[in-house]
């Protein structure tokens, strides 16, 4: 996946906040200094070079920047993934010699690096329940970011008092639950993109199964390209049609690939009670910047940070 330099593509999601122990009051996203807060937690985290993970191929993915916004009312987290080992890119040239390339040099020391964006409104929808727009950027997230800040707040620990005659000093932490923004339907997708693939997936027989348990059955799987157009309107139809056929000859879970335009596609589980129904899915949203963005940054984008506010907006919700 290539970057584009005046766009971008993000995700949605709910960022859900919740105390380890239901008696304890919720940790604010912010707060003065000196108290309790979100912003506290990863701030310090992050001072200490602390705030990131090592993956198995020796890639670290580190939040290197954090600031709230009151103004803009949202909190906003940078994050970089560098890669020691990965190859210089290459560049090609066609001119009138024919196709050149030419391969870019690191220094010592350095690695190729990208960054992400993630903004957090501080406007709670209830309690501890927050809309943010993670960037997509290859090899950077959710289940990444979800970690790196879960791990951060699992290492901060803050009081809070119990009882009503005798009170006591207690302590406890926060657990972070990122839910993705189901906003996008099937039907509206295909009315710009179109269904590629379905996938027919069953357990498979165990005919070749050994008494020392050297081989172990998965599952069989079928995927058949769509040739045909399936229009916004009847895809129900025709692909509930297909399903039924196919649960009667043994199969049991079924996908559905999309090609949605932009070089993006997104496969989407069929499950038995949304046959006959419209499907929500998470999609992303492209932002068009008026300014170049490079790959990677140190420093927080403003233009990024106003685009996912601009997302957030309850008009801007399909």
């Amino acid at each position: 996946m290539f970057l584009e330099k005046f766009s971008r593509f993000v995700r949605r999601y709910h960022l859900v906040f919740r105390p380890a122990h239901k008696a304890a009051p919720t940790l604010p996203l912010f707060a003065d200094d000196g108290e309790y807060s979100v912003l506290d937690a990863l701030e310090k985290k992050r001072a200490a070079g602390t705030a990131l993970i090592t993956m198995r191929n020796k890639d670290v993915i580190e939040l290197i920047k954090v600031q709230h916004f009151p103004e803009r009312e949202v909190l906003a987290l940078l994050f970089h993934r560098g890669s020691p080992d990965a190859a210089d890119p290459i560049y090609r040239k066609r001119g009138d010699g024919g196709l050149t390339v030419r391969q870019a040099e690191k220094e010592d020391g350095e690695e190729q690096s990208v960054s992400a964006h993630l903004v957090i409104s501080t406007r709670a929808i209830e309690e501890g329940r927050y809309d943010a727009n993670l960037e997509e950027i290859p090899g950077i997230n959710m289940s990444y970011v979800q970690q790196i800040i879960a791990q951060t707040l699992n290492d901060y620990l803050y009081d809070y008092e119990v009882g009503k005659r005798k009170i006591k000093t207690v302590q406890t932490r926060t657990i972070v639950k990122a839910e993705g923004i189901k906003s996008e339907t099937i039907g509206n997708a295909l009315k710009q993109g179109k269904i590629d693939f379905i996938t027919f997936i069953k357990p498979a027989p165990a005919k070749y199964v050994d008494a020392d348990g050297l081989w172990e059955p998965m599952n069989d799987v079928m995927r058949l390209k769509v040739k045909g157009k399936i229009e916004a309107d009847d895809w129900q139809d025709k692909v509930t049609a297909l399903v039924a056929e196919a649960r009667a000859d043994g199969w049991q879970d079924f996908n559905i690939e999309i090609d949605l335009g932009n070089k993006r596609s997104k496969t989407i589980a069929l499950e038995r009670e949304q046959e006959a129904k419209e499907i929500l899915f998470v999609k992303s949203d492209e932002i068009l910047l008026k300014n170049e963005l490079s790959p990677c940054s140190v420093e927080l984008q403003d233009e990024v940070i106003d685009r996912c506010i601009d997302l957030m907006r309850p008009e801007a919700i399909q």
